[in-house]
């Protein structure tokens, strides 16, 4: 395993190492992927903790669904003690190794941040989140005069995305 700093390529963070598995250095991790084994596909992780600008390369030797776990071996950690500096460390890789989107399609991440104007061009506020829902993902939109808004993300309700601008344009009333 070498030591890294991350490359001039953004990292993407793609789950989280939580706690170990067993004494073979096994480690159970959170995927933000979906589906969550989609994390898999990337066989090379860079690991480290928000803050710290120096990151681990990772290679995953092994990995399996446990129950509700997904369980990953790592080159270079054969058991409990070897992984455990490891434990609650990010799992990241860097954005140009991420599938190019069609037209129309985003990542999520790309998403976070942007001013929400509805078609009126009144600021509505600043998109914090997503959730997803099953019947379709919903934009949560966060202003200082009021509770959030959840926005279902349907082709009748989000207009326009212009990530250069910084702006999602909605088609939404105010008062909503």
């Amino acid at each position: 395993m070498a030591d890294s700093k991350p490359d001039d390529s953004p990292l993407v963070v793609l789950g989280v190492i939580g706690a170990h598995h067993g004494v073979r250095g096994g480690l159970k991790i959170r995927s933000h992927t979906r589906p969550s084994e989609q994390i898999f596909e990337y066989p090379v992780w860079k690991v480290g903790r928000s803050g710290n600008p120096d990151w681990k390369t990772v290679e995953v030797c092994s990995f399996r669904q446990n129950g509700r776990h997904l369980v990953v071996q790592l080159q270079g950690y054969p058991d409990r003690e070897a992984s455990e500096e490891l434990v609650g460390c990010q799992i990241a890789v860097d954005r140009s190794r991420l599938e190019t989107l069609e037209d129309g399609e985003f990542y999520w991440m790309d998403l976070i941040g942007l001013r929400v104007v509805n078609r009126q061009n009144v600021e509505l506020g600043e998109l914090t989140g997503m959730l997803e829902t099953g019947a379709n993902d919903v934009a949560v939109v966060t202003s200082g005069d009021r509770a959030e808004r959840l926005l279902p993300w349907v082709p009748r309700v989000i207009s326009k995305v212009d990530l250069e601008a910084g702006i999602l344009t909605v088609d939404w009333d105010e008062s909503y």
